[in-house]
Order: structure tokens, then sequence, then C-alpha cells
């Protein structure tokens, strides 16, 4: 088992997988993923336990997958250059996104979420016991975001 309080790589070219298949035994306080060209995919980040993420990528393909055990609420800016961005949400969270895109690109969201007052925020937002809040921007691409 691992017990992670602050989790930061950077890498500037290449194919990044990260994928926390067991529950981390701490909260991590700061989570940071930096990788400037290539795909990059994250999984099972529910299973780390983020209270706070920063999540960029120049170019390339960037997957996000949160499920897992979310022990605590989390705030996760999202940020993509250039390349397709996919996102998965656990449906057992109340989800709420500020979604910001560049003009040529095209998004595909769950009919899951509903948008209120510019963000979008899952079926069972205020009826959740924990909270995913996402600032995303999402360059020149497609954004699809799931609910699982």
């Amino acid at each position: 088992n691992i017990s992670l309080r602050v989790f930061s790589l950077r890498s500037w070219a290449g194919e990044t997988t990260i994928d926390f298949n067991r529950p981390n035994r701490t909260t991590i306080e700061y989570f940071s993923v930096h990788c400037t060209i290539g795909e990059t995919t994250l999984t099972h980040l529910g299973n780390a336990h983020i209270e706070e993420a920063n999540i960029n990528s120049g170019i390339g393909d960037l997957t996000v997958d949160f499920n897992g055990d979310c022990a605590c609420d989390m705030h996760a800016k999202i940020d993509l250059d250039i390349g397709e961005t996919d996102i998965t949400v656990p449906r057992s969270n109340g989800v709420k996104m500020d979604i910001s895109k560049f003009i040529l690109s095209t998004m595909d969201i769950s009919d899951w979420f509903h948008k209120r007052r510019g963000d979008y925020y899952s079926e069972n937002y205020s009826d959740a016991g924990r909270h995913l809040e996402f600032d995303i921007s999402s360059g020149l691409g497609e954004l699809t975001i799931h609910a699982h």
C-alpha cells in the first residue's frame, strides 16, 4: 500500500500512465502532472484521495479517470492545449465543472450534467456527500466527459 501526501510529475515527451489501482492511505494535499508532448493517461484518481490537483498537458491526448474510492472533496484544474481530452467522473459524487474551450473545439458531455449559470452540474450535485469541482480548459481538439 502507498501513502502519499504530495505527488508531482513532469514529463517533456512520451507516453505517461499513472494508475492508482489501490487506495492511497492518506490524503494527497497537492497532485500535479505536467506533460509537454505525448499521450497522458491517469486512472483511478479517486483512489488517490486528492484534495487539489493540477493536470496540464501541451500537445497529445489526455485521458483522466476519477473513479475509485473518493474519500474527500476535490478541486482539479485540467488543461490541454492541443488534442483530445477524455474525462470520466464517478456518478457517486456531486460534480461541478467550469469549462472553457477554444472556439473551434467540440464538446461531448454526458446528459447526466445540466448547465446552470455557465457551469455544468451533475444530477446529484445538491444531494451528494462528496463533491468534485473542475476547472477545465480545452484547447484545440475534442473534449469528452463521461459519468460512470
